[in-house]
């Protein structure tokens, strides 16, 4: 079952697709959960990146993913949601894993 609400939308002589989810709920966690809270996770040991920047990364992704025509970024809504606490979480429990283990050495 297609996920996607199609909409073709000519803006001069640049042509955009958006791809709308047309469920809520459907699948919000799958594999690609945890594959989000594992790179936020590894992103959160750089010190130049921050929470905001992790916030700002995460929603821009997922805006992102609404105009790519690749079916694995067809996804809920809900799913959009539950990733960008996935990546935020990652990056929370990164940034305490990493103080704490600085702290020890």
């Amino acid at each position: 079952m297609s996920l996607i609400v199609n909409i073709n939308k000519n803006i001069g002589n640049i042509f955009i697709d958006l791809y709308l989810p047309r469920e809520i709920f459907d699948n919000p966690v799958n594999y690609y959960s945890i594959v989000h809270f594992t790179e936020y996770f590894l992103f959160s040991f750089f010190n130049f990146f921050t929470f905001k920047q992790a916030i700002l990364i995460s929603f821009l992704w997922e805006l992102a993913e609404l105009f790519l025509k690749y079916e694995w970024a067809r996804e809920s809504w809900a799913n959009k949601i539950i990733d960008i606490f996935f990546n935020l979480s990652g990056f929370y429990f990164g940034k305490n894993f990493l103080s704490k283990w600085s702290n020890n050495y």
